[in-house]
């Protein structure tokens, strides 16, 4: 696949507090418009609602249980959220509208991975960046999105590729600074992995999985 384009916002400067969450959601209120009222006041509340003791608790760098429905609720939640926030993006390029139907009525689209994280960096405390890459289905040019988000001490990327009935592959041996929430079997996953992505890290977490070589050698060893 062809990288096609790079957008970022840092939605807020650096400073974690309780309330990092309502502020994000204020700051999303201020940018988009594009949600219809129905959806607003409908399914994406309810998912807020029930996603928010969730969310508190890794925002905050908590140590937390992710069972099979934890994970199902948070990944809804994240390809969600990185929908809604192309709305504020600079770009014509937005998620087609089976995959949104397919997001409201049912849930995940089978082609997206979510991935959470722990971050333990200064920088990037509530940011918000999307990549497209390109390429050819059927004869014509799709775009997958990769979108990133930082909350507090929670690092969220979502992989979506509303052309593939399956999620795309994980690079084999290079995850393990993430959490994948779809799959797993039905065991209970232990959130945050082993070490944490400091500011060193997120630009090369962002452009994907992180793989040993990039690692530290003591973080690598440790994995």
């Amino acid at each position: 696949m062809d990288h096609h384009v790079a957008e970022g916002a840092t939605l807020l400067a650096p400073g974690l507090d309780l309330v990092v969450l309502e502020r994000m959601e204020t700051e999303i209120d201020k940018t988009v418009t594009c949600v219809c009222e129905t959806c607003t006041n409908g399914w994406m509340q309810r998912l807020e609602e029930n996603a928010s003791p969730l969310l508190r608790s890794m925002i905050v760098g908590d140590p937390t249980p992710l069972p099979p429905a934890r994970r199902k609720l948070l990944a809804r939640w994240a390809a969600k959220t990185a929908i809604v926030m192309e709305c504020s993006a600079r770009t014509w390029i937005r998620t087609p509208r089976f995959a949104c139907e397919h997001l409201r009525k049912v849930g995940v689209h089978p082609g997206t991975q979510v991935l959470v994280g722990r971050y333990d960096g200064q920088l990037q405390l509530l940011t918000h960046e999307r990549d497209l890459f390109s390429r050819v289905v059927d004869g014509e040019k799709r775009y997958v999105a990769q979108t990133t988000f930082v909350i507090g001490k929670l690092i969220i990327q979502v992989f979506a590729d509303p052309w593939r009935d399956s999620a795309p592959q994980l690079t084999e041996g290079a995850s393990h600074p993430f959490v994948p929430l779809l799959g797993g079997n039905g065991r209970v996953i232990e959130w945050p992995p082993g070490f944490s992505i400091d500011d060193s890290l997120y630009d090369l977490a962002r452009c994907g999985p992180i793989g040993d070589d990039a690692l530290p050698p003591r973080q690598a060893n440790e994995s």
